[in-house]
């Protein structure tokens, strides 16, 4: 077990940030005893090795969502270690905004 999170091994600072919050709700919600995950690690592993259905992927996007302030995803199908899942959530843009309409002045 890692006794400490392994930040360096992820680069950047922004990289370490994400893989850290990612890594924490991954404990949370499989039941890791830490969320000291190395950027090489197997996604498989880490999100599907413990005994769960599927409905914790879930909890760990919204987890991440609240933390965060925007959206998280799933990694991709053909991902293999969680530093893909990191980076391809690194780089989710959230969508457009919309603005309210503006309100149409009277002339009275």
């Amino acid at each position: 077990m890692r006794p400490s999170f392994p930040g360096d091994a992820w680069g950047t600072p922004e990289r370490a940030a994400a893989a850290e919050l990612a890594g924490g709700a991954v404990r949370d919600e499989i039941g890791w005893p830490n969320p000291h995950f190395l950027p090489d690690d197997p996604l498989e592993v880490i999100m599907f090795g413990m005994d769960v259905d599927g409905v914790e992927h879930f909890a760990i996007l919204r987890d991440l969502q609240k933390k965060s302030g925007r959206p998280w995803r799933l990694p991709p199908q053909d991902a293999t270690t969680f530093s893909e899942f990191v980076d391809a959530n690194l780089t989710t843009e959230e969508p457009p905004r919309r603005e309210p309409p503006h309100p149409v002045a009277s002339h009275s």
